[in-house]
Formats: C-alpha cells, structure tokens, sequence
C-alpha cells in the first residue's frame, strides 16, 4: 500500500485527524493528532478523499498523553483519549464554532466549553451489547460497527457499574452460557441482547437485562443466580422485552425481579426517580450546570414556556424556577409517568404534562400563546413540523438544547432564516474522552 508522510491540520468530528496530501486530497488518520507529522499507509482512496492507516509518528504532539484504556482504539466508546484534557476542550470548541458558522451560517465570535469535573469515573449509565458468533461475546461495539470488543473494565464508568459489570459478564459467560443464550443479531434469534446498568450519586445500582424473548428457564436460571449472588449489591433487577429485529436498544415491556426498577438521583434542589428505559442524562454533575444555564436563559416569572423532549423532567425542574408555567411535551409513556411522579415528589405545581410527538403536538400548544419555547431533541434534532409551528407561534425565545453540533447547525440555519435571532451559545463537557459535546443556544426576535 502507498504511504505517505502528512501534517494533521484538525480533527473531525468521529475523531480522525484530518490532512491534506500533496494533491489536495483529504486524508482522514485514526489515531493522529493536530500538529502532529506521522507516516501512514493508505487503506481507502476515493475521489475526493481518503483513509489511512498511522503507521509512524514523526513529531508527536505535545498534548499527546497515553490512554487510560487498554482498548482504546478498538473499542467505538471514546475517541480522543490520547489527547490532553485540555486538547479536549479545545477541539470541542473549534468544533462547535466551525459547524455553526459552516453550517449554521453564524458568526460565532467565541465558543465557551465549560470543563467536565471528573474525566473519568463519570458515566453514571452503560449498556452493554451480547453478540452470539465468533466475532460476539460481551462488551461494546467498535467504532462504526457492530463487531464486539471484549471490554472488561471501562474507566469513564462509575467505579461501581465497572465493577458489577465485570462481575456479571463472568458470570454470564462462564457459568450461564448455553447454546443458544447470545443474541444472534443476524437471524434474530437468541435470549439475552443487552445488559444495561445505572447508579446514582449514592453508587445504589439498578440492573436490566434486555432479552429477546421471555424464556422462563433462562429467566428462571439467570433471575435465581444473580439475586443470590448479587442482591445485596443491586437495588433494582428487571427483564426488558425486545423481540424485534432492530437497533434499537430497549423494547417496549419492562418487568422488575425485584427492587422496582426505579433508581433515585439528585440534581441540585431536585430529587428524580426514574427507570432503566428512561433518558437521564450520563454526567450527573454536569447535568446540572447545563440545566441552570438553560433555564436562566429561558424563562423569567411572567413566561409561559412549552419544552419539548421533556423526559423525566430534570430540565423541567429547573424551568419551573423560573417560570410562571411549564408545559412538558414527551413521547415516551414510561418518562411521562415519571415525570408526573417527579414533579409531585418535589413540590412543583405549576408543571403539566403530555405524551406525544413533539411534531404531532406543537401546532395545539402553540394555541396556548408561550412566550417561551426550549426543545431537547435527540441526536437528530427538531422535526421541520416543530421549527415551522415554533416560528408560527407567539414565542419571542427560544432555548435549543443539543447534543449534536451538525443538526443544531442546520436547525440553526432554518430558524435564522424564519426570522429568529442567534443570541448566545454556550457548551459543556458531559462526555469527556469522547468527541460528544453538549450545547446550549438562545434565539430571539
């Protein structure tokens, strides 16, 4: 194969890093580092582009230190490990800021990333793959693919999901294993497709298994094995049913073992009780950080707001601090249970509730004439249908909340172009280690 001796201009966004060759042509490098020169050999050559592989570095960055984990690399969780914390924040900004102005169409004068405090140690959930095959077993996908990489410890988990992890996969591998136990992804057939744990800040551990059909032996076996080994150390134990070919990771039916299935977090003021299918965000400590910054953005004591991807309602929670009333909008019956909980455990009453798609829903909400509107949608982002009724509406603000730069750029586009303002931006580190970034953007008009 041809090689090559490159200069890494910059990273993207899975990443690579990103050189030019002598032609022009872009090269993506797993593994290399802005600044650095590095000698590599060519795998993938298209027209406009390319792929290689880092053979060599020649002249290392400064900020180069050595992953934390010995699967670093294979293993599709985190890609920028062998960078500094800082380095890290760094190309998260640069990031941010070229794809709001490359896409967005914005001039961004400065983005602010705001530093995770812990680096490590901070996932307070994980879930874990069980492939059946020569190229399965347990632990996390590679980068790109559905290929298994024997992890056996992560250190961006906390101490304790690493630790009954490990524990379990053992035991599911060396003592429960039968033919026919791994979910065989190909022909949908198998018992046991995921293994998903929580903690909260109390390091109390709810475990889920996600199974593909309720087979009471397994169920019988697995269930009786693990409560006699591990109920002292779990608080919650249940069976999710998922028997469609999908991948998607949670099915539809949950049933507890024990313990209920319902942990209990806290986030500054704000106690919330939820289960191992809801979304709660990874980074306890600085969740909370990005939810003061999004309701002190939002809402002042005589708004009505409309927030739309609502969940549990810990950004809830925190808008109604501030508001005069809060109308929470989610899909997914299970959270808009708990959300209804959460709100009545903590006092709040000026909060209501509906189960729906945002996109579905908006057009007879914006009939309640907010003056607010805050969205916090998934990797996607926002449904045209949403954008649309959001500008048709009586809002004079709107808070975007995104976990995905490219389509918080593009809606971003799409708003200015309906006539909202871009007013301020801001980010934060939930995801140390990796390339995800958290953030936040105020329109008005």
């Amino acid at each position: 194969m041809k090689e090559l001796i490159l200069k890494i201009r910059d990273i993207n966004s899975t990443g690579q890093g990103v050189a030019l060759s002598e032609e022009g042509k872009v090269i993506f490098v797993d593994g290399a580092l802005p600044g650095e020169r590095v000698l590599v050999s060519m795998i993938q050559e298209k027209k406009n582009y390319g792929r290689a592989r880092l053979m060599e570095i020649e002249s290392p960055s400064d900020d180069r230190v050595t992953p934390k984990c010995p699967w670093f690399g294979s293993c599709g969780g985190c890609q920028i490990q062998h960078g500094s914390y800082g380095l890290q924040i760094s190309l998260k900004e640069a990031m941010v800021k070229s794809t709001m102005e490359r896409i967005g169409g914005v001039d961004v004068a400065e983005v602010i990333c705001v530093p995770s405090e812990r680096r490590w140690e901070y996932r307070n959930k994980a879930s874990f793959p069980v492939r059946a095959g020569k190229e399965g077993g347990i632990g996390f996908f590679s980068a790109n693919s559905h290929l298994i990489v024997p992890v056996d410890r992560c250190p961006v988990l906390k101490p304790e999901i690493d630790s009954i992890y490990s524990a379990i996969r053992r035991d599911l591998q060396e003592e429960l294993s039968s033919p026919g136990f791994f979910y065989n992804e190909k022909n949908n057939s198998g018992f046991l497709r995921h293994i998903v744990a929580r903690s909260n800040e109390n390091k109390e551990l709810l475990l889920m298994l996600v199974v593909s059909n309720f087979n009471k032996k397994l169920m019988n076996k697995v269930g009786s094995y693990l409560k006699s080994k591990y109920r002292d150390k779990l608080l919650s134990f249940s069976w999710n049913l998922n028997d469609k070919k999908t991948n998607r990771i949670i099915g539809d039916e949950t049933f507890p073992a024990w313990g209920g299935n319902l942990i209990l977090e806290k986030l500054g003021d704000f106690s919330f009780r939820y289960d191992g299918t809801a979304f709660f965000q990874v980074n306890t400590l600085q969740a909370e950080n990005l939810f003061e910054l999004a309701s002190e953005w939002a809402a002042s004591p005589e708004d009505r707001v409309v927030e739309l991807y609502s969940g549990v309602g810990a950004l809830t929670s925190y808008l109604s601090k501030n508001a005069k009333s809060v109308l929470a909008v989610e899909e997914w019956r299970p959270s808009v249970e708990r959300l209804e909980e959460n709100m009545s455990f903590n006092g709040i009453k000026n909060v209501n509730s509906l189960c729906g798609k945002a996109e579905e829903l908006i057009k007879a909400m914006i009939k309640e004439k907010p003056k607010v509107v805050v969205v916090d949608p998934p990797r996607t982002g926002c449904a045209p249908e949403v954008l649309s009724a959001v500008t048709e509406s009586v809002a004079s603000k709107l808070v975007y909340v995104s976990c995905n730069p490219a389509t918080l750029a593009r809606d971003t586009a799409i708003l200015i172009k309906a006539g909202w303002n871009f007013s301020e931006l801001r980010s934060f580190d939930l995801f140390p280690q990796t390339c995800h970034v958290e953030t936040v953007v105020r329109f008005t008009r």
